[in-house]
């Protein structure tokens, strides 16, 4: 009976079914009682000459953004976590496609240590992967000393912790658009408010 405002607590805060499994569980099995889905959240910065590297996310082609390589360690995403991914500058004034998300059981689940362990990873999608934000700048800005071209906030809700990898495509911009004679659609909502930009 003492165990019930505890599940609610974690079904308010987004671990639905997976909180509720586990106040009920018993003091042995982690997760709300431990703080393990307390909210948090960081910031995820573009490396800062572009090249790949395990302290940012890159361009992987001119079109396409990624958090890591696959094999390279994958960002921590711990329960009730939001990741604020920061694009590079170059993506300024294009158009993002919605992320493609993937979230793993080891830090680097596409190596062949993981394969042998039996880790894996797979396509995230519901409480896994939600966004909050997603948008370009029209010009690049310099947020927090990074000059960045836009961002997206990928959040999960869930209390599991897993390890995750973003990847986002951006469309070309074509000769009207970037003369300024387009629809006037240069971005995801351009500019339309991340935080912390000025």
């Amino acid at each position: 009976m003492a165990k019930r405002p505890i599940a609610a607590a974690c079904v308010a805060i987004g671990g639905g079914a997976v909180g509720l499994a586990v106040a009920t569980a018993g003091a042995e099995v982690t997760g709300c009682t431990t703080h393990q889905c307390d909210q948090s959240s960081y910031d995820w910065w573009p490396t800062p000459d572009g090249r790949p590297g395990p302290d940012g996310g890159f361009m992987q082609d001119e079109d396409t953004y990624v958090t890591n390589a696959l094999n390279q360690r994958w960002l921590d995403y711990p329960g009730n976590t939001t990741v604020r991914i920061w694009f590079p500058p170059e993506v300024a004034g294009r158009t993002a496609d919605l992320p493609i998300v993937a979230v793993g059981t080891d830090d680097a689940p596409n190596s062949d240590a993981a394969v042998s362990l039996g880790d894996n990873y797979a396509p995230a999608g519901g409480q896994l992967a939600i966004f909050n934000l997603l948008n370009t700048f029209p010009e690049p800005k310099m947020v927090e000393g990074h000059r960045v071209g836009g961002g997206v906030w990928v959040s999960i809700s869930s209390c599991a912790s897993y390890f995750v990898h973003v990847q986002v495509h951006f469309a070309r911009v074509d000769s009207t658009e970037a003369g300024g004679a387009g629809d006037g659609s240069r971005g995801a909502g351009a500019d339309a408010g991340i935080g912390g930009a000025d």
